[in-house]
């Protein structure tokens, strides 16, 4: 294959050895500068010994198409431009610039404008918001502040019940154990009972009087209350027996002739004295 395409095509140049117009243009203007020489003077095979390259009727077709266009460049006629139409040219294009800017200027202006416009638009806008969250925050403040006020006056309130509700549980747990302390006294003091488990009660009224007052069954008796202050709340039963002989406590109850009538509870020793004087009276 590479001997029939040395054979058929002769030698293959490579792409460093090609001849291209742009490049070729510019080494034949840098030759005639140097020799100071116009294009037309330059002779083409000495153009190729100079530029190193091979002479060919491709590279004389490209030099001479460089001639040409170098010398319809140099043919142009020169206009030369009087003075007077330099400076009204000149005027007229000061002129549209100055239209053009001017212009310009008005539209930069006017969006300038719009923006400015928006912008103080959104500012008030803003700072309305701003004074509304504002205005909501210190209305919240404020019934944070009355909500504070009223839990305080709760608390103050909640701690009020609850020191009387100290003191009150106090005062039972005081007269509970008063009450528990006369109960046991009642007990300790308990006079003898009768057969039925009643107790027995020596009136202290002469003995006139005593029929009526037990003949009257059908009499209501109210407001009994057990005298238990010749004890005091944490005496015990030891120290009644070392003070003397037991004094029975006495019942009030109404009479309705002389009021309130004392009528001593009698205890086992004094009935057992009792039975015996009668004995020895009888």
């Amino acid at each position: 294959m590479a001997r029939l395409a040395s054979s058929e095509f002769g030698n293959m140049k490579k792409s460093s050895d090609w001849v291209r117009q742009p490049g070729l243009d510019k080494k034949l203007d840098h030759l005639v500068e140097e020799r100071g020489c116009t294009p037309a003077e330059l002779v083409p095979y000495d153009a190729a010994k100079a530029l190193d390259i091979k002479p060919s009727g491709e590279f004389y077709r490209k030099v001479r198409d460089w001639k040409q266009r170098r010398a319809a460049e140099n043919d142009a006629p020169v206009m030369e431009v009087p003075p007077h139409v330099q400076a009204e040219f000149r005027e007229t294009v000061d002129r549209f610039a100055a239209e053009a800017m001017s212009s310009f200027l008005r539209a930069v202006r006017g969006v300038g404008g719009d923006l400015n416009r928006v912008a103080t638009l959104r500012i008030t806008d803003a700072e309305h918001r701003a004074d509304e969250a504002q205005a909501e925050v210190n209305g919240l403040l404020d019934h944070w502040t009355a909500a504070e006020a009223q839990r305080d006056a709760a608390l103050a309130r909640i701690a009020e019940l609850e020191q009387a509700l100290a003191d009150a549980r106090r005062r039972e747990e005081v007269a509970t154990v008063r009450l528990e302390e006369r109960d046991a006294l009642l007990r300790a003091l308990r006079p003898g009972t009768s057969d039925n488990g009643s107790a027995a009660i020596m009136p202290s009224v002469p003995v006139a009087d005593r029929a009526s007052v037990g003949d009257d069954d059908n009499r209501q008796v109210g407001d009994v209350a057990i005298d238990a202050s010749s004890a005091s709340a944490g005496q015990s039963v030891a120290d009644v027996d070392a003070d003397g002989p037991e004094q029975p406590p006495v019942i009030y109850t109404d009479h309705p002739e002389g009021g309130q009538v004392e009528m001593p509870l009698v205890t086992n020793d004094d009935a057992g004295q009792a039975d015996v004087g009668g004995d020895s009276r009888g």
